[in-house]
């Protein structure tokens, strides 16, 4: 015989479900619906003009898996500066890991992140091109150009991880270089790499 209390705990749970008080995951929602940019720069300026560019798939919405490995493009310019890499939850503006790199010339970076991060989390990366505005707390968000933008998710798509295995790929010729072209047709850059690039790229290891 069912008791009076466990027929009222059904009958609520019931009426929760169908009213629809459990929603779709975060990660899904996040993957759908995120206003993201792979490439960053390309705005008036010499500073702010060069590219930089998250190796992640075309949504701009990256899993990293297990590995935790990220990549990115810098491109060319007669005066590099700084890059500025930021990871924040999405509903806030505070960092859970920023870290600058140092500036150079054209070449393809990889970092991989620590294992203790809690996806999602939105990924930033923009040229230090001068000194922040009072109120700009990170330095690189502002007048100097539109950082590049993704957001690091949990959830595995195929696109994910073909980015994956060719980042896995690049790890193995770390300190040495790789054909921009090739590069450019793995991560489908053809459209944003122009002839200005050079035939190869420095590839760094952080």
């Amino acid at each position: 015989m069912i008791s009076p209390v466990r027929t009222i705990l059904f009958f609520a749970a019931s009426l929760l479900l169908g009213a629809g008080f459990f929603p779709a995951p975060t990660l899904s929602q996040s993957r759908n619906t995120f206003p993201g940019r792979r490439v960053g720069g390309g705005t008036r300026g010499e500073c702010a003009a060069r590219q930089i560019i998250h190796l992640v798939p075309q949504s701009s919405v990256y899993a990293p898996g297990s590995e935790g490995l990220i990549g990115w493009l810098e491109g060319p310019s007669p005066d590099p500066k700084p890059i500025e890499v930021s990871l924040r939850k999405q509903d806030t503006s505070t960092p859970v890991l920023s870290r600058s790199v140092a500036s150079a010339g054209p070449r393809l970076v990889l970092l991989r992140l620590p294992k203790l991060l809690v996806l999602p989390l939105v990924w930033e990366s923009g040229y230090q091109c001068a000194d922040a505005p009072a109120d700009d707390e990170f330095g690189f968000i502002g007048v100097e150009g539109p950082p590049a933008k993704s957001l690091l998710v949990a959830d595995l798509l195929p696109a994910d991880s073909d980015v994956q295995s060719h980042l896995n790929d690049v790890l193995n010729i770390c300190g040495s270089t790789a054909s921009t072209a090739t590069i450019s047709r793995l991560f489908e850059l053809e459209d944003v790499v122009s002839s200005r690039w050079p035939e190869v790229l420095r590839v760094v290891c952080l």
